[in-house]
């Protein structure tokens, strides 16, 4: 909190017209729930009430409410991407991520092993040294590229004041149709438009509007794909 609001005061003292924020799916309550934590409603957007439980959360959503008072105040545009569980499933793109200390320690293989645990054990129980859970992510899931396209188009887009928009993939992290995985985990929860397919349960249709974000990319065409299909074939 105090790093952005640092960034925030430098740009409102330097007249910086805009600062993109790196928020996340988190500052909903989504990916660190303490419990089972159920949706309002079905796909999740940005109206949706935001109800953090770890800190991690907390600070995604009070850094959002303190873009907006530097909006308010210092006419500075504030635009805070919720980035929902980025992968790299490129190849290139994960051994860049990982040459740069991201993950320090890992191989690509590593690295993709923790994406094949959400798809192949999707019911373990939390734990702090695995990934979230996938019915806590909604399964939601963002290729790198496509976030880095975000932020881009964030930055070149004109006229916009504060804005909060979610950022994610168009499908799952699952090999579980959609439809079938809400009426089997959220079976009361409304769906406010039909899920087809493998179809995303967290909307980027606000983004789409503001920014023109549309995500490219999808895990089960890409090299982790033929990597996960050939580890499977392996262990048959």
């Amino acid at each position: 909190m105090l790093g952005t609001e640092n960034v925030l005061e430098a740009c409102a003292r330097a007249s910086v017209p805009k600062m993109v924020f790196a928020s996340s799916g988190a500052a909903t309550g989504f990916s660190f729930p303490i419990g089972d934590y159920s949706p309002r409603y079905l796909p999740l957007d940005e109206a949706h009430p935001c109800e953090p439980a770890d800190s991690y959360g907390v600070s995604k959503l009070l850094a959002e409410l303190l873009c907006a008072r530097f909006t308010r105040a210092h006419h500075l545009s504030t635009i805070c991407l919720r980035i929902n569980h980025n992968w790299y499933v490129d190849r290139g793109g994960a051994e860049g991520a990982l040459h740069g200390g991201w993950a320090k320690g890992l191989t690509v293989n590593d690295l993709w092993d923790r994406y094949r645990l959400q798809l192949e054990c999707p019911a373990r129980p939390r734990m702090s040294n695995a990934p979230p859970v996938p019915r806590d992510l909604l399964w939601a899931v963002t290729d790198a590229r496509d976030a880095a396209v975000a932020f881009r188009l964030a930055l070149e887009t004109d006229g916009l004041a504060h804005e909060v928009l979610m950022i994610n993939g168009f499908d799952t992290c699952s090999f579980v149709p959609s439809q079938q995985l809400v009426a089997e985990h959220f079976p009361e929860v409304p769906l406010r438009e039909p899920l087809s397919g493998y179809s995303t349960l967290v909307s980027y249709r606000r983004a789409t509007a503001v920014i023109g974000y549309q995500p490219r990319f999808t895990w089960r065409e890409s090299d982790f794909g033929e990597w996960l299909a050939r580890e499977r074939g392996q262990r048959s």
